[in-house]
């Protein structure tokens, strides 16, 4: 196991204990404690971002937190982590923070389920509002760490729709290969057979017409892979992908779609 990964998400466990029921790490740190959860021997790629969602339906009104936690900024500021204001070019340029330790490469970054994909001060932090977020609310696992702590993770078939009903949305080309490398590793490692990932895709909690459109979008791919496919590779340093793998992956999700129909 890779120890500054493991570090890390004992400490996004420590940050959000006083608020477990109403954050959700996501993104590729998520991937990554499902790695850790499942003890596969291929490791994702590292990364050194943690993304944090928030339910600010809750989370603004006080509820289901106790009462006397602190609020996230005074969390983050007693274990070291200053907000930095930053601009992501995500619709129009939304102004929020990311949140870094001097003694740490990581930084943390907030997100919240919003369609207007607005900013939220929630908890004392800035979080950005992003479309499709509500299904990682209700499709999480929980990751117990080596500490003991548990974080609330969201789960890899809630990843996998996420991230392919976004990545066309991704004005950095590398961000949307490396959302595509996720899904294969997420189908190739975590759920070791592509049949049972989309099973589990399809039982998401989740609005049916989200499905349905991150399986075309996934299906679409196939159709233009030659021209994807050395991009989405060089994505992964652990050495996992290869041509013919990450065409089945995509070929998987041409044919399932298909099959819907």
């Amino acid at each position: 196991m890779k120890k500054p990964e493991i570090a890390m998400l004992e400490t996004l466990a420590e940050i959000a204990k006083d608020h477990t029921e109403d954050i959700v790490l996501c993104g590729g740190m998520a991937v990554f404690a499902h790695y850790y959860h499942k003890g596969a021997l291929v490791s994702p790629v590292f990364t050194e971002d943690a993304d944090l969602l928030l339910n600010r339906k809750v989370m603004s009104q006080g509820k289901l937190s106790p009462i006397d936690s602190k609020p996230l900024s005074e969390i983050l500021k007693a274990h070291g982590y200053e907000a930095v204001p930053t601009v992501h070019p995500i619709g129009n340029e939304l102004h929020w923070e990311k949140w870094q330790n001097e003694d740490s490469e990581f930084h943390i970054e907030f997100l919240t389920d919003d369609h207007q994909k607005e900013r939220h001060e929630i908890s004392g932090v800035v979080a950005q509002g992003l479309s499709y977020f509500s299904m990682s609310l209700t499709n999480f696992s929980k990751v117990r760490l080596p500490s003991g702590t548990i974080l609330k993770v969201a789960s890899p078939e809630a990843c996998i729709l996420h991230k392919a009903l976004t990545y066309n949305r991704r004005l950095r080309k590398e961000k949307k290969y490396k959302d595509l490398y996720y899904i294969s590793y997420i189908t190739l490692v975590l759920f070791e057979d592509i049949e049972r990932m989309f099973n589990a895709v399809c039982s998401l909690r989740a609005h049916p017409k989200w499905i349905s459109k991150g399986i075309a979008n996934m299906a679409n791919i196939s159709d233009s892979l030659d021209q994807w496919i050395d991009l989405i590779i060089v994505q992964d340093s652990e050495g996992l992908l290869n041509k013919e793998n990450v065409k089945e992956v995509f070929e998987g999700f041409k044919n399932f779609h298909k099959n819907r129909k």
